[in-house]
């Protein structure tokens, strides 16, 4: 009787079992000239072995299995290369996951947290070409060395809050494992709280400021525009026969719904006499006098 490596045959009037384990031939007597009973003696001692026999089939067939996954994760790769860390921006912007409320100040503030850690990444790890290769250690070591260049915990919290943000909306084209900025910890910062200039102070301002500054605190104090809205002024957006102004403030642009303010006696004094060198009040709204808002 065969049993897949070993056979039973008799001899002597006793019945033995013959196997073969990788080559070498083994030899049991099976103490009884019955065949029921040394088919069952023999199935008690290749129990054992075809199971392990079986175990180790396995185990090859699972190696072949996990060289072939790794084979079709390469093949996959190369025709369909995850997200680079260059090409993460302009797809971040297009991403459906990212937030939508952020506009274009906001988000140029975003590109420029990457472009800082990108920097910062190139000269820690150059081989770090894809997102996926961003690991929370890379993250880590980023955020303890600008602790230790100074930045402050407000600082470092935007930065944190905004790379976490980026790399989970990115999981999905770069693959990612895991998003390096999940799990790291928010600074503790000092807020510092503001106060509102009293009357006296305002005055002293305006009555100590000179040419354009002076029309700049003027309009800030008289109308409450932000500063890029006084900056930008234009002249048709006010009208000093009616004494008001007409503008859409900066902040509200996308809602298209403009703000009617009055321009008292004094401010509009101070309008009147004006030299009209332009479009807008200031002759230089753009100029780095007036940091827009």
């Amino acid at each position: 009787m065969r049993k897949r490596t070993g056979h039973i045959y008799k001899r002597g009037g006793v019945y033995w079992l013959q196997y073969r384990i990788k080559g070498k031939k083994y030899y049991e007597n099976l103490g009884t000239g019955n065949m029921r009973d040394a088919e069952a003696a023999a199935e008690k001692i290749m129990a054992p072995l075809t199971a392990a026999e079986g175990a180790e089939t396995l185990r090859a067939i699972q190696s072949r299995a996990e060289a072939a996954a790794d084979t079709a994760v390469k093949l996959y790769d190369e025709a369909h290369p995850p997200l680079t860390l260059a090409a993460a921006w302009p797809a971040y912007l297009e991403s459906e996951r990212r937030p939508r409320r952020a506009g274009s100040r906001t988000l140029a503030d975003y590109e420029g947290n990457l472009t800082m850690f990108t920097n910062w990444m190139k000269t820690r790890n150059p081989e770090a070409v894809f997102l996926r290769d961003i690991t929370p250690e890379d993250a880590a070591a980023f955020v303890r060395h600008h602790e230790k260049q100074g930045l402050s915990g407000n600082r470092i919290n935007k930065l944190i809050g905004f790379l976490s943000t980026f790399f989970k909306a990115l999981e999905k084209p770069g693959r990612l494992a895991v998003n390096p900025f999940g799990e790291i910890a928010r600074r503790e910062h000092v807020t510092y709280t503001k106060r509102a200039f009293t009357i006296e102070e305002l005055k002293r301002i305006i009555e100590t400021a000179k040419g354009e500054m002076k029309t700049l605190f003027m309009l800030g104090t008289f109308t409450g525009l932000r500063l890029g809205d006084a900056a930008t002024l234009r002249w048709d957006e006010t009208d000093l026969a009616r004494e008001i102004i007409t503008r859409i403030p900066r902040k509200t642009a996308r809602k298209r719904v403009p703000v009617i303010l009055g321009i008292p006696a004094y401010l509009g004094e101070h309008l009147a006499a004006l030299q009209r060198r332009g479009r807008t009040v200031q002759p230089n709204p753009r100029g780095t006098s007036f940091p827009q808002t």
